[in-house]
């Protein structure tokens, strides 16, 4: 988790505010930032108070007032402020799985981070989610969510996706729906699997 500052955009709230680049942001009105979707979740708001960890290691607190939905402008370490969740999956079509040697190290990634499924539109299995990170996201209502189905029969799923917890899914997307959640929902045709 980083949630130090790498650059405060010019004329923004924050830096009208007096917050620099180098600090590190601890709490927006009380609570804490762990990644990017605390940062976006609680800076929301019109009125806003910071904490935030200066240069010289000293706890400051300052106010900020802004338009609501305005960016605070500041930019962090990693887009995350976070380690991004990769994908535990064996699934039996995962193009991942399925690249040559000898590529660009970016293309081995196997993202399966809820995070990127709200900001970015990507899709997840809901296999690598704790539930933790899935109470998360029916409390602070991240919809809409793009996620994998590919089957609602347990066995086939998690004979598709490779690991035993895939077959929880059609329990999973129901707790979502009931929590409000949007769903943006995708299957991958395989034959002799879920072409039945």
């Amino acid at each position: 988790m980083s949630t130090k500052i790498a650059k405060v955009d010019p004329r923004s709230p924050a830096e009208r505010s007096g917050v620099r680049a180098g600090e590190t942001l601890l709490e927006v009105n009380g609570n804490p930032i762990a990644d990017v979707l605390d940062y976006k979740f609680y800076t929301y708001d019109c009125s806003l108070k910071l904490r935030y960890r200066g240069r010289d290691g000293a706890e400051h607190t300052v106010n900020v007032n802004k338009r609501e939905g305005e960016d605070l402008g500041l930019e962090f370490e990693t887009y995350l402020m976070d380690d991004m969740r990769s994908c535990v999956n064996k699934c039996i079509f995962c193009f991942v799985d399925q690249m040559p040697a000898g590529m660009r190290e970016s293309l081995y990634v196997k993202d399966d981070d809820s995070r990127l499924s709200f900001l970015l539109g990507n899709y997840v299995t809901l296999t690598n989610l704790t539930e933790r990170e899935f109470q998360r996201v029916t409390d602070m209502k991240i919809s809409p969510l793009c996620v994998s189905v590919h089957a609602t029969d347990p066995e086939v799923r998690a004979r598709m996706l490779g690991i035993p917890g895939a077959a929880r899914c059609r329990e999973q997307l129901r707790r979502l729906a009931d929590a409000g959640i949007e769903l943006h929902c995708q299957i991958v045709v395989c034959p002799g699997y879920n072409d039945g």
